[in-house]
């Protein structure tokens, strides 16, 4: 009993738990979470062209796809930045200032 009573303590239970919520905000928003691919954050946070293979997360992933994704989600709802999320801290809309010059 005392192990799970540790593991009910862990810091991370909360997002866990969050997961689900991801999944259940994928159904109603299915582009809330594009996730890009990379070997690990520091590529991810560090990608210029970060677009390139996205697959969604949640409900409608493509199941074939492989690797590690990474995406930054908002920290309370909705949780979903769409395309924002596969951006570093405000590269997209640097990126999208960019492009209009």
């Amino acid at each position: 009993m005392s192990s799970l009573m540790f593991s009910l303590r862990c810091p991370d239970l909360c997002s866990h738990w969050r997961s689900r919520r991801f999944y259940a905000e994928s159904v109603r928003t299915p582009e809330a979470f594009p996730a890009s691919p990379a070997d690990n954050y520091h590529k991810f946070k560090n990608n210029a062209n970060p677009e390139q293979g996205i697959v969604y997360m949640g409900a409608d992933c493509d199941t074939s796809a492989q690797g590690s994704y990474f995406l930054i989600t908002n920290s309370q709802s909705p949780f979903g930045r769409g395309m924002d999320g596969i951006y570093a801290k405000d590269k997209h809309r640097t990126k999208m200032l960019n492009d209009k010059n």
